[in-house]
């Protein structure tokens, strides 16, 4: 058991859903999201550092780390096309991250969210989840006011409709 650990713990939760690769920001939300994290794992001087994706569900990447350089190494290769099915699972990457920080015995630390949005249907679920935890949630909202089309795998885009019920979160 260490005597001392530094409880400056961060989880970056990163949303790989396929409306992340509308090119409303230049190359598209999801190259711009992975600029974000670099940038901000450059600042980090201390404390640990955890990655988790999500989509139709949340993945651990990496687990809570010293070395930002394995998460960082890790940021290219995520897509949407690793993840099993699509959707926007919000509330349970805040519980993959949350429970990231709770294994590893900190007490407080930081859940950054990087999305473009999320189902209204779990808004208060979120809210309740985001205001019950010890960890401070920070939301970094990725896209433009006016949005984009969404393009599918297969070169075309997502129709109308396919999309509804998300809350887009104000890029303002």
């Amino acid at each position: 058991q260490p005597l001392f650990r530094e409880d400056a713990a961060l989880v970056i939760a990163l949303d790989l859903s396929r409306s992340m690769t509308a090119t409303d920001l230049t190359p598209d939300r999801l190259t711009r999201a992975r600029y974000k994290i670099r940038d901000l794992l450059a600042t980090r001087d201390r404390g640990q550092t955890a990655l988790v994706v999500f989509a139709g569900r949340a993945f651990e990447v990496t687990p809570l780390t010293d070395d930002v350089n394995t998460i960082v190494s890790q940021l290219e290769i995520m897509t949407p096309d690793l993840m099993p099915g699509q959707g926007a699972d919000v509330v349970g990457a805040l519980r993959s991250a949350g429970a990231l920080l709770k294994q590893a015995g900190h007490r407080g630390g930081d859940i950054v969210l990087v999305t473009d949005g999320y189902p209204e249907a779990q808004r208060d679920a979120l809210l309740t989840l985001a205001g019950a935890q010890p960890w401070r949630v920070s939301v970094l909202g990725v896209g433009s006011p006016d949005g984009a089309p969404v393009p599918t795998e297969n070169g075309g885009f997502i129709k109308d409709g396919m999309m509804e019920n998300m809350l887009v979160i104000d890029h303002g």
